[in-house]
């Protein structure tokens, strides 16, 4: 019986260190006005991931969403922070998705669509190889409407790629033909496991200039 039990605690802890190598993680930390992405690659691949080049926060209270209009007029105070490091992401599958993207809108008839994009719309795609590490920045933007006096929490809305490939929207056919392309000696990830979610104390002193 005694040997069982050290066997069954030796499974175990051999189990737990492979489930932790083989992931994928994120973690979110807030400095001043920005907002980096630390992203470790713990697993035996190369791998090709996109991220959003902007994220979206809700205001806790209200439960809202910020990244549209709500009913009644827009929210006091919108938060959200555009990607700084695209100089970071890999040219070579940037481009790959760039020319998915602009394939997949000519074949829509939309073939201007992607001249309209600005430079916080779409995403950027990142290559980071086995047992590294990547910072990803993001400048954070907070604007209330004129004369508002306001503070509150506001969580970061952590982007669903999982969702989004099998999605029927345009966003996620898109990404869909990106993810099935040949990636050489790399694979497509969609998702990093999320380590914590990032929540931002927002008051009259970090509104943006």
């Amino acid at each position: 019986m005694k040997n069982v039990m050290i066997m069954l605690v030796f499974f175990c802890f051999f189990s737990c260190k492979q489930k932790q190598k083989n992931g994928f993680n994120l973690e979110y930390i807030k400095h001043e006005n920005e907002i980096v992405l630390n992203l470790k690659n713990n697993t035996s691949d190369n791998i090709v991931f996109p991220v959003p080049n902007t994220l979206h926060f809700r205001d806790i209270k209200s439960n809202k969403s910020i990244s549209v209009p709500q009913i009644g007029g827009f929210p006091p105070i919108t938060v959200y922070a555009v990607i700084e490091s695209q100089k970071l992401g890999n040219n070579y599958y940037q481009r790959k998705l760039d020319s998915t993207i602009n394939s997949y809108f000519i074949q829509k008839g939309m073939p201007d669509l992607m001249k309209e994009w600005k430079s916080g719309d779409g995403h950027s795609t990142f290559l980071l190889k086995k047992d590294k590490s990547l910072q990803i920045k993001y400048r954070l933007v907070i604007k209330p409407l004129p004369e508002t006096v306001y503070s509150s929490k506001y969580k970061q809305i952590y982007y669903p790629y999982n969702k989004v490939l099998k999605s029927k929207d345009e966003e996620g056919e898109y990404l869909r033909l990106f993810s099935g392309l040949n990636f050489g000696r790399a694979k497509f990830i969609a998702q990093p496991k999320i380590k914590d979610s990032l929540i931002l104390e927002i008051s009259e002193k970090n509104y943006t200039k």
